[in-house]
């Protein structure tokens, strides 16, 4: 039996009343609502005009009135809704869901299943009551500032312990008798480890919450400790002026986290910060005064127009250039980060020219990703190797188109502009040449490099077509949503795991840089058929996959362990056991993310 058939509706309505506001701020709640759709809770148009909300503030309260409409007009499918939402892939994409299932199931059943008085009903004329036109199919047609004043009366309280947009999950003021346990007060908050991983600007460190509840150096980075305040000039972001915005742990401000009670901020024993040890920062401060001269000033203090103190720390001209050498180099600009490639830069509002992981934007719209940024100053803000792109310029390692130029970078004809949008080499072998480009993503492939191979009419260029990669990641969610062990992986029929198996040899022909196990070794060493008993390399096991020579995904497991064991035998210690070792690492960490498997 359901464990939530020992739950009585007015419970279920209950707890339902009091998370709605948690429920809508989950994001990217597109699959929950194809589920609710498709099991008829709520009707079609609806599901279609919260689709086509592309602001995410008007998707959360798009998402919060569905809800309300839920509970407003069909009371008696709420039972429905939760057993609907606690599918197990539904679960596995949303873990606040599964947060809340056991939140629900913990609550003792022996409350007195009232529910509180609902603020802000319908009411037929004035008073405090929001006033509702309802159409002849039920839906409500509010004006926004109403709905506004509307949403804050019915959620009261609890907007303050589960605001929208958040995942953290407060203690409940609608329901009494739940209390939580110091467990699941852990299990509920995501970060509650001692140590955090932290970045700022393009330096990482370790974050010793017990230390920084104290006022101490609580930051450890390249062996040295610092106070948070250094630590962000020691990455160079000093003029943000903010450390609380500018360290960051995974995607989130250390601010957020000391505002949602995650992390204690103590009083800082040193009130100011003296000058760190680093000759990059020295040096950017003598830049700076020397920057500050006037030319005239320069040559009147016989300095050259440079200036002299500039001049030091940049060194040789051919030297600086030589250290920026390769057409492409990382940049940061706080915790965005990304590939700037030379040869398409073109100017800051022209030329995308920075590769993301997910697109390609202009110096520009990269700084825009930073959202600590407080100025549009791109070319001190964007870092490479700890230096800005103004000094980069100055070194001729970037160079500006001129105004004139008439070349595809610098026309703004919406062809021309699509093409920038995807890569010039192709993703997995890096060279150019005739390549088909994803339509959802700024990758590009020769058409024999993909897998699997692009032929007949996806080879049309007037076509839309799709990368593995992209399928890969629209359909993991559904296709196969549950954990499984190792042993159930490896059984699976390869049919129902094609689409993963190829993926997987697709991370190892990009990683594989230089080629070794694309085809046949037998070239590598004078004596490989006497060392290798039984030969097996990349493309061989892209063209068995292909022609369905595999029953299980075990078989396929089993050759890519060979060929890695294969490479790592050659020799000891060289070259080819640490590429072994390398891929093995890869293989193993992308086949449990795609087949979640236990840990």
């Amino acid at each position: 039996m359901d464990p939530l058939d020992f739950k009585t509706n007015d419970e279920l309505t209950q707890f339902f009343r009091c998370n709605k506001t948690v429920i809508s701020g989950i994001e990217h709640p597109d699959t929950l609502f194809r589920q609710l759709r498709d099991h008829n809770l709520i009707p079609e148009d609806k599901y279609k005009k919260l689709m086509k909300m592309r602001c995410k503030q008007r998707k959360v309260k798009g998402v919060y009135e569905v809800l309300e409409w839920l509970e407003t007009t069909c009371p008696e499918n709420i039972s429905h809704f939760w057993k609907c939402v606690f599918k197990d892939h539904i679960l596995q994409q949303y873990p606040i869901l599964r947060l809340l299932r056991d939140k629900l199931l913990s609550e003792s059943s022996t409350s007195s299943g009232k529910l509180p008085e609902k603020k802000g009903t319908m009411e037929a004329g004035g008073g405090k009551g929001v006033k509702r036109k309802i159409t002849g199919d039920g839906n409500k047609a509010e004006n926004l500032e109403d709905a506004e004043s509307s949403e804050e009366e019915q959620t009261g309280l609890l907007s303050k312990a589960a605001p929208m947009r958040k995942e953290k999950l407060g203690t409940s003021r609608c329901s009494s008798s739940f209390k939580k346990s110091k467990t699941e007060e852990i299990r509920i908050c995501p970060i509650q480890q001692n140590i955090l991983s932290v970045v700022c600007g393009d330096k990482k460190g370790s974050l010793y919450r017990d230390k920084l509840a104290k006022g101490e150096k609580c930051i450890k980075a390249d062996e040295r400790w610092f106070y948070p305040f250094d630590f962000e000039e020691y990455a160079g972001e000093k003029s943000s002026r903010n450390w609380k915005t500018s360290i960051r742990y995974q995607d989130t401000t250390l601010l957020k986290l000391i505002q949602d009670g995650h992390l204690t901020c103590g009083k800082f024993k040193q009130c100011c910060s003296p000058s760190i040890a680093r000759p990059e920062l020295k040096n950017q401060a003598e830049v700076s005064t020397s920057g500050s001269k006037s030319k005239r000033q320069r040559k009147e203090a016989g300095e050259s127009p440079a200036g002299g103190a500039e001049a030091h720390d940049r060194g040789d001209g051919e030297e600086y250039v030589s250290h920026f050498a390769g057409n492409r180099l990382p940049v940061t600009c706080g915790s965005a980060r990304g590939i700037l490639h030379k040869d398409r830069f073109v100017s800051g509002l022209q030329g995308k020219c920075i590769r993301m992981e997910d697109k390609w934007v202009t110096p520009v719209d990269f700084l825009k990703e930073n959202p600590t940024s407080r100025n549009s100053k791109w070319m001190s803000r964007i870092l490479c190797s700890g230096k800005p792109l103004s000094d980069l310029l100055e070194k001729r390692v970037l160079n500006f188109h001129p105004l004139q130029c008439q070349c595809s970078l610098c026309t703004n004809q919406d062809q021309a502009l699509r093409e920038q949008d995807n890569d010039d080499d192709c993703f997995v072998c890096d060279v150019p040449g005739r390549l088909l480009c994803c339509d959802q993503c700024p990758r590009a492939f020769h058409f024999e490099c993909h897998l699997p191979a692009v032929t007949g009419e996806a080879a049309d260029y007037s076509n839309k077509w799709i990368c593995t990669y992209c399928v890969l990641k629209n359909t993991q969610g559904w296709r196969h949503p549950c954990e499984m062990t190792l042993q159930v992986a490896l059984e699976s029929p390869i049919s129902a795991r094609l689409l993963d198996c190829q993926y997987l040899l697709l991370c190892l022909y990009k990683e594989d840089k230089e080629k070794v196990l694309k085809g046949d070794p037998q070239h590598l060493a004078s004596n490989y058929t006497k060392v290798i008993k039984e030969p097996m390399w990349l493309d061989k096991i892209a063209e068995k996959l292909q022609n369905k020579s595999y029953s299980t995904v075990g078989q396929f497991f089993s050759d890519v362990q060979l060929m890695f064991r294969n490479c790592a035998s050659l020799s000891q210690g060289n070259y080819y056991v640490e590429l072994a070792t390398k891929l093995t690492s890869l293989f193993d960490e992308e086949f449990r993310k795609v087949f979640f498997i236990h840990r």
